[in-house]
């Protein structure tokens, strides 16, 4: 099924956001973004962005895409087609939210309209999480968090026209389709790439370049800040050490990555290091829980324990010019903490063996 819509997102970030196949009304209530997508199944799909980093789109035909944004400039996955880019993808699931059905129980439907068309609309509750089962379509949903949703099913199409997520009662982040139409003939160029005037159209590789299987010899000798390392960790722990160049576009300091893990993969931990003074910050903040201020061997650094909405444990601080970010998955944040705490230089040299 090919068709456009008009979504508006409204949240606890007053986001706003609108797809369709031609000009769109933005009703400001904050900072806001308009999204404009064409969908032509099974594999065509084009986005056109406007947010207040500036104006972006991209084309995926195929396995194939091209984007464009202004932090980034005109990019394409031709060289690497295994590298996915999502367009298309954030809104093609509301055509058909089939996938929802298993991770949510249903009740109280009733008739209703949305965007001047008869609906079903139903309260769902999410499943209790079952072994082995992926939660991708309750985040899809906005279902993370909430204690009840209420949708809106188009009663013709199936698609979902209207969700509003709830906590104790009260909606937290809703998000409705304005407009809509279906089965569309779009106009051939409406899925061909062509890059603003000036723009190169770069392979995707050249967007975070990543020098790995390095020695930490090697990561020294190119990194522009002190490099850290911990003290100690179990001898048959594995190494793998990785560096990327500052850059101008996408803006980004240099950064070397540490990953370290058991033979088996049943523990690991990553440490990210760039300048403390560079551009952008190394943590994204997901959904987690709160930063917490504690000093650990006179270092000062803030800690967060794993979340349900967020797996990963995290240490961040600063360290003579250093910006040093410890993650793991399976590993609490104290310990991350007492690692931290116990960083030390890595050398510059390697080990005379001979002495």
């Amino acid at each position: 099924m090919s068709g456009s819509v008009v979504t508006r997102w409204l949240s606890l970030w007053s986001v706003e956001t609108s797809c369709r196949t031609g000009p769109a009304t933005r009703r400001r209530a904050g900072p806001s973004s308009l999204v404009r997508v064409w969908i032509s199944h099974p594999d065509r799909a084009r986005e056109e962005r406007e947010d207040p980093r500036g104006s972006s789109f991209g084309v995926r035909r195929g396995g194939v895409w091209w984007r464009y944004d202004p932090d980034n400039g005109a990019m394409s996955n031709e060289d690497q087609p295994d590298t996915g880019s999502g367009i298309g993808q954030e809104f093609g699931w509301l055509l058909d939210p089939a996938a929802l059905i298993g991770a949510l129980d249903f009740g109280e439907i009733g008739a209703e309209e949305c965007a001047g068309r008869p609906t079903v609309r139903v309260r769902a509750l999410a499943r209790a999480p079952a072994e082995g089962r992926d939660d991708a379509a309750l985040w899809r949903l906005g279902a993370m968090g909430a204690d009840e949703l209420h949708l809106d099913v188009d009663a013709e199409r199936g698609m979902l026209l209207r969700r509003e997520a709830r906590f104790e009662g009260r909606p937290f982040a809703v998000s409705e389709i304005l407009e809509v139409a279906f089965d569309e003939q779009f106009l051939e160029d409406t899925f061909i790439f062509t890059p603003p005037p000036g723009e190169e159209v770069r392979s995707v590789a050249e967007r975070f370049p990543v020098r790995r299987n390095l020695t930490i010899e090697q990561a020294v000798a190119l990194a522009p800040f002190i490099v850290w390392i911990p003290a100690r960790l179990p001898a048959y722990w594995e190494t793998e050490i990785g560096f990327a160049a500052e850059q101008d576009r996408p803006l980004s300091a240099a950064h070397v990555f540490l990953h370290y893990s058991t033979p088996g993969g049943t523990h690991d931990l990553r440490i990210t290091e760039s300048p403390a003074d560079g551009p952008g910050d190394l943590e994204a903040e997901g959904p987690g829980g709160p930063w917490r201020a504690i000093d650990r061997n006179k270092r000062p650094m803030q800690i967060r324990e794993r979340a349900e909405s967020w797996h990963a444990a995290q240490a961040r601080l600063d360290l003579d010019g250093t910006r040093i970010l410890i993650h793991s998955g399976d590993i609490a944040a104290g310990a991350l903490a007492d690692l931290a705490a116990g960083l030390v230089r890595a050398p510059s040299v390697p080990p005379d063996l001979g002495a």
